[in-house]
């Protein structure tokens, strides 16, 4: 087992259901990743998503 398998690398962000909140969320989770060392793709991509996931609880919720 690789040690990255025995610790992993975990975040945990919350975030308000206000679509003023959406861009400050996106913000501080590219910021975290950056933190743990994902690369900037990787960031770019997950940013897509998560804007798709809080967009879609902003507007259904």
């Amino acid at each position: 087992m690789r040690e990255s398998d025995q610790n992993p690398k975990s975040l945990k962000l919350e975030f308000p259901s206000c679509e003023f909140e959406v861009r400050k969320a996106l913000k501080q989770m590219a910021c975290a990743l950056a933190e743990l060392g994902i690369g900037g793709d990787v960031i770019g991509s997950a940013e897509v998503v998560l804007g798709e996931v809080l967009n879609n609880i902003v507007e259904h919720a």
